[in-house]
């Protein structure tokens, strides 16, 4: 007498199907999770450059460049730093004082942070711009 086997899963190939999936959705959850994090990074890096790039251009033309000059704000969730100083050696440039502009050295520091469980971020830019003379 043969006996005839039920028909359906096992509870062994039903757990063996649990892990499988269990373990396919933990590593795609953990691929896109990182992905987003990364176009999150990618996002807020370029938001930055924008602002240190229009602060860079906006030197000297919303106000007159002067050494020792510091300017700060908050432009969208970054804080930004700008300080003017003078460029090149000062006892060469006495020597040309028929020159009417002088050189200055632009920086702009911009901070920002992408939620509060990650580090802040820095980016410095620079530039050299001609101003008035003193």
């Amino acid at each position: 007498m043969t006996r005839q086997r039920d028909a359906g899963f096992t509870v062994i190939e039903a757990l063996v199907a649990a892990v499988v999936f269990g373990v396919t959705f933990f590593t795609l959850y953990n691929g896109l999770t990182g992905a987003w994090r990364g176009v999150r990074a990618s996002n807020a890096a370029e938001l930055a450059l924008s602002v240190a790039k229009s602060r860079l251009a906006a030197a000297g033309i919303e106000a007159p460049l002067k050494d020792g000059d510091t300017f700060e704000g908050e432009t969208d969730g970054t804080t930004w730093r700008m300080t003017v100083g003078r460029y090149g050696d000062t006892a060469a440039e006495a020597s040309r004082s028929a020159e009417t502009l002088a050189p200055y050295l632009v920086t702009v520091d911009v901070n920002w942070s992408g939620s509060l469980l990650e580090k802040s971020q820095e980016l410095h830019l620079s530039t050299v711009k001609l101003g008035p003379k003193p």
